[in-house]
């Protein structure tokens, strides 16, 4: 899990994200830029166990991250939210986010104590949909002309998991 004193670090790798993969992301790299990195410390401090992120290091360096948010509202507390999943290029197909995904969801399940995981993914990620698939996440909707990058238009999947 990430420390308060690695946020710094973290932040370099979501602008890395952000400017590789922008139709994976809501946040575009200026609006990450432009508020920093206090409204995530923030909203990891306050939200203690219940928003966390998940971090995969080498030497030293932040390569992959998942985060991962519980539903605070009292008819919607059974359930949690995956959110900014990244792995950097030359750290693909090493099984990093498979790692970091399961990380999340054993957190979530045994920490949070959620029924269920939500997640969104931009209908160009086939891998990443892949393995959401692979994880358990079922597609339960699609979402036409729902992120705007430039001229382009992309669908986004909306994805669950049961937990038992």
């Amino acid at each position: 899990m990430l420390e308060n004193h690695e946020i710094e670090s973290w932040f370099d790798l979501r602008l890395a994200a952000l400017k590789d993969a922008p139709a994976a992301f809501l946040e575009t790299v200026d609006e990450a830029k432009q508020f920093g990195v206090e409204p995530y410390l923030k909203r990891l401090i306050e939200g203690g166990k219940d928003n966390v992120l998940f971090v995969c290091q080498d030497r030293g360096e932040i390569v992959g991250s998942v985060g991962v948010v519980k539903n605070t509202r009292k008819k919607l507390s059974h359930s949690a939210f995956i959110w900014g999943v990244y792995v950097m290029p030359d750290y693909r197909k090493k099984g990093i986010a498979r790692m970091l995904m399961n990380q999340a969801i054993a957190y979530a399940k045994e920490t949070m104590k959620v029924r269920v995981i939500h997640l969104s993914v931009a209908e160009s990620q086939i891998a990443a949909t892949q393995l959401y698939v692979s994880l358990g996440f079922e597609i339960w909707g699609r979402q036409p002309n729902a992120i705007c990058v430039g001229d382009l238009v992309y669908p986004e999947l909306h994805m669950s998991k049961q937990i038992p």
